[in-house]
C-alpha cells in the first residue's frame, strides 16, 4: 500500500451564486457560464440580466511556514532610536534579498525573514546573514 501525502486536486467544479434584483431568486451559474461574454440569466419572474464576466480563479494552498512578526515603526523618538540600532543596513539587505529571491522567496517575505534574523544576531556579512536566516527557518 502506497501512502500519498499532500495530494492536489485533479479537477475543479466552481459555481457562482447570483440574485435577481426584482424578486430575490437565486441563480447558480457554472464558472463556464459566468466567464462567457454577454451571458444572460432569465429569471422565473421574467427579469433578464447580464452577469459581470469572471476572468478566472486562483487556487492557493495553505503555507506551513509561520511568518515572523513585523516591527511597526513609530514617530516616538525614544522608540525609533532603539529600533534603528537594530535595523539592517540597506545595502546588506538588498544583497541578501536578491539571494533569497533566487531561492524562491518573494521580496516582502525575504525582507521580513532577514530583518528578524538580523535583530536576533546582527552581522555584517551577506553570507552569514543568509545562512543564519535559513537556519532560523528550521525553528518556525
Amino acid at each position: 500500500m502506497i501512502k500519498t501525502l499532500n495530494q492536489k486536486p485533479t479537477e475543479h467544479d466552481i459555481h457562482l451564486k447570483y440574485l435577481c434584483q426584482q424578486c430575490g431568486e437565486t441563480h447558480w451559474l457554472s464558472f463556464l457560464e459566468a466567464s462567457t461574454k454577454n451571458f444572460k440569466v432569465v429569471c422565473h419572474c421574467g427579469n433578464t440580466f447580464k452577469v459581470k464576466r469572471v476572468d478566472g480563479f486562483k487556487l492557493k494552498y495553505a503555507n506551513r511556514k509561520k511568518k515572523p512578526a513585523v516591527v511597526q515603526h513609530t514617530s516616538d523618538p525614544m522608540v525609533s532610536d532603539s529600533l534603528t540600532e537594530q535595523e539592517i543596513p540597506v545595502d546588506l539587505l538588498n544583497n541578501c534579498v536578491k539571494i533569497l529571491i533566487g531561492y524562491g522567496y518573494d521580496k516582502q517575505e525575504s525582507i521580513e525573514l532577514l530583518s528578524c534574523a538580523y535583530r536576533k544576531n546582527p552581522v555584517d556579512s551577506v553570507s552569514s546573514l543568509v545562512k543564519q536566516t535559513l537556519a532560523s527557518l528550521k525553528d518556525l
